[in-house]
């Protein structure tokens, strides 16, 4: 069999992992089990394709590898540093990764409560109108997670740096059934970059949602200002940062 990198950590991980968490990953869970071992420590050395390993633990001491009813342990922690790989463990789970994969979003967008905003004044993310806490618009309950809102007692004004990451936004505006009975509008505008990209005005409270697409593949600074006369409650929803592919 080829000796490779890759097939050294299949061995290392099915085999050595048993129970050679001993140096560099000690922590020990309330359900661990203890049993006596008699081991053999004989300065053990490890050499890969030519290479000796200096094995250490997460403070930098060397560890040694060592034998038990004739099966060699190694250290997971200083093999797989040894070999560029990083190395976590989960108390939680009683379980080590290496290498562990990264988290990637397949969603291929960003919903706009994932991101932190550089300033925010007035503006609210997420959550509802009223007493029951839920956004409506012409009787239809709205329920998008991404979305902010904002009233007519301030200018709602929130800017994100988005470092020209995504190709385009997309969101829903309207006003909300909880606004007032006279005549609410509200108004929006889209800047990047500190040139205006999207304006809408005079969105009634009897008016159906209004849909917005934007190009701002090129936008490092976003920002989203909402205004509206007394009594309107501003929605934009469905709001996606559509990643660039």
């Amino acid at each position: 069999m080829k000796f490779t990198k890759e097939t050294f950590k299949g061995i290392m991980i099915g085999t050595a992992l048993t129970v050679g968490l001993t140096a560099g990953l000690s922590t020990v869970s309330a359900g661990s089990t203890y049993k006596m071992l008699h081991a053999s420590f004989n300065n053990i050395k490890l050499n890969v394709k030519g290479h000796d390993l200096s094995l250490r633990d997460s403070n930098g001491n060397k560890v040694e590898p060592f034998i038990v009813n004739g099966v060699t342990y190694l250290p997971a922690r200083g093999i797989a540093e040894a070999l560029g790989e990083k190395v976590e463990w989960n108390a939680k789970e009683n379980r080590v990764y290496i290498a562990k994969p990264e988290v990637v979003n397949t969603k291929g967008y960003k919903e706009i409560q994932e991101l932190t905003p550089y300033q925010n004044y007035y503006m609210k993310i997420g959550g509802g109108w009223g007493n029951d806490g839920k956004l409506a618009i012409q009787g239809k309950e709205i329920l998008s997670t991404s979305k902010l809102l904002a009233d007519s007692s301030a200018v709602g004004d929130i800017t994100y740096f988005i470092d020209k990451k995504y190709d385009s936004l997309t969101a829903k505006f309207g006003i909300d059934d909880s606004s007032g009975d006279s005549g609410p509008y509200g108004k929006l505008e889209i800047y990047g970059d500190d040139e205006l990209l999207f304006k809408q005005e005079y969105v009634n409270k009897a008016d159906d949602p209004i849909s917005i697409g934007i190009d701002i593949q090129n936008v490092k600074k976003l920002r989203i200002v909402m205004n509206g006369n007394w009594g309107a409650n501003m929605n934009l929803y469905d709001i996606k940062l559509n990643e660039k592919r």
